[in-house]
């Protein structure tokens, strides 16, 4: 029930109301901020903190591995895979360019993608490729971002037979980039409301209609950045959610790596924090039931990640595990890599289905939002 002091301040001539304050709608609030000094922008999130992926994330500031290229490579154009890399990259830097590194604890350390003994063969064939795609990345990229990482031999890892480094990649304290993205939209008067779980939307002749936990309200435009829970408004077949598990450990005396790292062609996916190692992953292991929106541990996958990080990552060290938690992407069907950015409905726009990168892409995909509201 809405009174009549909420309705005046907060649910009156709105003109864009956006569903979901992870990096997609924070981002898409203030692209149209600076689009639209004047308008009314209204941000609604059903949970006191994002409840999807974007403060349950690994923390990756990544734009793709040489070995996910290459697969991509199998089912599509060079060109497409190209752009889809540039888009990951373009929408990192506009995030730094929003949040300032020191801000989000951002660090550039470089990424690599590993492989053991029974993917030997697909790293030569990285090694094969790696001059023809870094040649190829480069007018997108101003740089060639891969190189063949022997350093990773003094990293302490077991059974790692070969490893690409990913230059330009890094991490970041995805909480302390959501929090400062909070105050940015304080500071230029987009509203923040939380604890509003929206039933239904539908559109109008002059806007859409909005049914939620404090009531209805009318809107001029209504974007929707809800991503893995974007099918409870658009129908199941608009997204696969999926689920991460994560785990982190205590910290580790003489730690011997730094960066962020992909193993099995990105199932399984780890970085330093400070002295700590975070692990996620092993979706793989459960296709079928990690493919939910369920926020919940499988038990059997955090014990899967914990052995690897025992046998793989971290043999022969001491550690505890410190906190366990899982996190919903939003991947498409066979063959959907790229985000959508549509009008969904007449004055209703989507943002979802970012595989993965929303980290990378949110900040581009923002300001697409915002150029085709």
């Amino acid at each position: 029930m809405i009174s009549f002091w909420e309705r005046e301040q907060w649910f009156n001539n709105i003109d864009y109301f956006i569903i979901g304050a992870g990096f997609t709608g924070l981002f898409c609030a203030l692209a149209i901020r600076k689009k639209y000094p004047e308008a009314k922008i209204v941000v609604a999130e059903r949970h006191p903190i994002a409840h999807g992926a974007s403060t349950k994330n690994a923390g990756f500031a990544c734009f793709g591995s040489l070995g996910e290229i290459l697969d991509d490579l199998r089912d599509e154009a060079l060109e497409s895979t190209l752009n889809r890399v540039e888009r990951r990259f373009k929408g990192l830097q506009k995030l730094r360019a929003i949040i300032p590194d020191s801000v989000c604890d951002f660090n550039e350390t470089g990424g690599f993608e590993l492989f053991r003994k029974n993917e030997h063969s697909d790293f030569e064939a990285c090694v094969a490729r790696i001059d023809e795609i870094n040649e190829a990345l480069l007018p997108n990229l101003g740089f060639k971002p891969y190189h063949v990482a022997a350093e990773v031999n003094s990293f302490g890892f077991n059974g790692i037979t070969g490893a690409v480094g990913i230059a330009r990649e890094g991490m970041l304290h995805p909480a302390k980039a959501i929090a400062y993205l909070r105050k940015l939209c304080a500071a230029t008067d987009i509203e923040l409301l939380f604890g509003t779980e929206i039933s239904e939307i539908s559109s109008t002749i002059s806007g859409a209609a909005v049914n939620s936990n404090l009531g209805n309200f009318t809107t001029r435009k209504v974007i929707l950045a809800t991503n893995a829970f974007t099918s409870s408004f658009l129908g199941s077949d608009a997204v696969k959610p999926a689920r991460g598990q994560v785990l982190i450990t205590s910290p580790i005396s003489g730690l011997p790596f730094r960066g962020t790292f992909h193993m099995n062609k990105g199932f399984y996916y780890f970085r330093n924090v400070g002295n700590r190692v975070l692990l996620g992953g092993a979706r793989n292991l459960d296709f079928e039931g990690e493919t939910t929106s369920a926020i919940a541990l499988n038990q059997n996958i955090q014990t899967h990640l914990e052995d690897v990080l025992r046998t793989q990552i971290l043999p022969g060290k001491n550690f505890s595990i410190e906190n366990r938690w899982s996190g919903i992407m939003a991947f498409g069907h066979a063959g959907e890599k790229e985000p959508v950015v549509a009008e969904v409905q007449p004055n209703i726009f989507a943002a979802y289905r970012l595989g993965g990168m929303g980290v990378a892409l949110s900040a581009q995909v923002a300001d697409e939002v915002a150029a085709l509201v």
